[in-house]
């Protein structure tokens, strides 16, 4: 059973979400000081309709966004390096969000079977306007997968 917990330190100026299936550890989001860790994954593969961490980034992220003026949120810019996409064929979506070189999201879902493949990804730091930037891709890769041959 998937499910998330949240941590918030206002006064700290940091917070995080943290995924888990069961008790097992699948990633988390942690912001502190403007400052967006994400963390590394091992390459996993889901059932797609099950989209609830993408329901809780989005979630975590319009706290964090609502607590802006206290966190003295700083959003930042998009950086050189930064390549955002998803395709849609006759196999299914694939979608690539990239920051600085780094891979933030690779992601492949396949028709025939209904399963999301997540591919496995390194620990690194993102401004928030990166993150706003990625969640809106989760949600547009999830749209695509929605609504797919239809």
């Amino acid at each position: 059973m998937y499910n998330a917990k949240y941590e918030y330190n206002v006064d700290k100026k940091t917070s995080k979400v943290t995924f888990y299936d069961n008790t097992t550890k699948l990633s988390s989001f942690g912001y502190n000081n403007s400052v967006i860790t994400i963390s590394a994954i091992d390459e996993m593969t889901v059932p797609a309709t099950n989209w609830g961490t993408n329901k809780d980034i989005k979630e975590w992220f319009d706290c964090v966004y609502s607590m802006r003026g206290r966190l003295e949120l700083v959003e930042g810019q998009m950086r050189d390096g930064y390549d955002y996409g998803i395709k849609v064929d006759d196999i299914g979506v694939t979608g690539v969000i990239e920051v600085n070189g780094e891979t933030l999201g690779d992601w492949r879902w396949v028709a025939l079977t209904n399963a999301l493949t997540i591919v496995a990804r390194i620990e690194q730091e993102i401004n928030f306007a990166e993150l706003r930037s990625f969640a809106q891709w989760m949600q547009h890769f999830q749209y695509c997968v929605q609504n797919y041959g239809g």
